[in-house]
């Protein structure tokens, strides 16, 4: 069997409905469900443990430079657009938007680098510091990190939880009924599963105000 066997299941029309409800969309929407049926396979396929001997800082380091390099892409993409009374650039500019055109649909290939930058982010929202002890759960901190990011795109919110007891708000009740209905090898427990969002928001929140320092 297989990683996608053992962690991906077939969604339903119903899954997909009662998600898009916990997202507060009243009408089934293609896109997130795209997104959801993409999110689940990558956490599906990664499911098993590494045991590779590359270092977690080499890792790390690996992971900023291909986000690097495809913020770089992204940015050389818009070199056609070029205007201005340089007829060599000019000339420079057709010839390289001939040759996107001819190799590659661009805004595939803009759509596909944009989704490698925020899997970089996530990655490094989600892994910790090589400092030794248990390896974290990759795939799963993966797949909460992705499921965040969906959340806030779709629903316009900031990703929270709240504790009374129990954890809850809408977010912990979209990714619990994500992961029940998607991929319920990475199941938790209410209380597990609300204390690994909480670890991941406050990451994030302080990547976000490192990257601004």
């Amino acid at each position: 069997m297989n990683s996608s066997d053992k962690t991906l299941q077939m969604a339903t029309d119903k899954d997909y409905l009662t998600i898009e409800n916990a997202l507060g969309l009243d009408v089934p929407d293609e896109a997130v469900r795209h997104q959801l049926d993409r999110i689940s396979d990558i956490a599906a396929r990664n499911w098993e443990p590494d045991d590779t001997t590359v270092r977690q800082a080499d890792f790390l380091r690996a992971v900023r430079q291909l986000k690097r390099d495809a913020e770089a892409l992204l940015k050389d993409l818009s070199y056609p657009s070029y205007r201005g009374d340089n007829q060599q650039k000019q000339s420079q500019a057709i010839a390289y938007g001939r040759a996107i055109d001819w190799l590659a649909d661009e805004d595939s290939l803009k759509k596909h680098l944009i989704q490698l930058v925020e899997s970089a982010e996530i990655t490094l929202d989600v892994e910790p510091p090589d400092k030794g002890g248990k390896s974290p759960d990759h795939a799963f901190e993966w797949l909460i990190g992705s499921l965040t990011n969906l959340y806030e795109r779709t629903t316009g919110r900031e990703a929270g939880v709240t504790y009374h007891g129990t954890y809850q708000g809408p977010f912990f009740h979209f990714v619990k009924e994500c992961i029940e209905r998607l991929a319920p090898t990475f199941s938790r427990e209410d209380d597990a599963l609300g204390k690994a969002l909480q670890r991941y928001i406050q990451r994030r929140r302080k990547r976000s105000v490192m990257d601004k320092t």
